[in-house]
């Protein structure tokens, strides 16, 4: 797990793979979430355009989400399937989101959701899972 690459795997053959979302992608739609907030700031709450506004914010929240869980999804499964043994890092990842440099990185990354929807998939499939 890392903040450059999302996942790098390495086996004992000498086999080495890293797997990263586009993130060029995630932080322009972050950024325009982030103008979107600022443009609500301004608008009189309950008003049309306020209404207007706040759903466009809300689909490129949603947008992001599907576009992290599809990532996760994917490359938790192609893992699942190709090794039965993973050993995974113990990360404090609360402690690394108080640290405001790394917190938004964390954040894009989804290295929570990532390790939740590893563990589920291996479980399901009755592969194991070392910390």
């Amino acid at each position: 797990m890392g903040l450059k690459t999302t996942v790098s795997l390495a086996d004992s053959s000498d086999n080495y793979k890293t797997y990263s979302a586009n993130y060029i992608q995630l932080t322009s739609d972050y950024s325009k979430v982030d103008y979107y907030t600022k443009l609500l700031s301004k608008k009189q709450k309950g008003s049309n355009r306020y209404k207007r506004t706040l759903a466009k914010r809300q689909r490129k929240l949603m947008n992001i989400k599907n576009r992290q869980a599809d990532f996760n999804n994917k490359t938790c499964s192609e893992i699942v399937k190709s090794y039965d043994t993973i050993g995974v890092e113990d990360l404090n990842i609360k402690g690394m989101q108080k640290n405001r440099h790394l917190s938004h990185s964390l954040q894009m990354k989804a290295i929570g959701t990532f390790l939740v929807c590893l563990k589920t998939k291996a479980e399901l499939v009755g592969k194991t899972i070392v910390e």
